[in-house]
């Protein structure tokens, strides 16, 4: 019988070692994770945006390329229509 509680308390002392070594593993790990931030947040000319930056811009662009467009047809129809007078 003794030979029995001694192994299971030599397995209960392992258990515990791996648990506190799993533990601190993942306490290194969650400390790493946390530290290793955006690469360029030191650079303050960095620009920090969304994952579609680049579409947004470049629809706000055409916005714009719209709006002189606008203004030059209508600038044409006057021209056309004073020169129709």
């Amino acid at each position: 019988m003794a030979h029995v509680s001694y192994s299971a308390a030599l397995l209960s002392l392992t258990a515990k070692f791996h648990l506190v070594c799993l533990t601190g593993f993942l306490l290194v790990i969650a400390v790493l994770a946390g530290c290793s931030g955006d690469q360029n947040s030191g650079d303050p000319g960095a620009q920090q945006g969304h994952v579609w930056q680049e579409q947004t811009d470049m629809i706000e662009r055409a916005r714009g390329v719209e709006d002189v467009l606008g203004e030059a047809n209508l600038l044409r129809r006057q021209q056309l229509d004073e020169q129709a007078q």
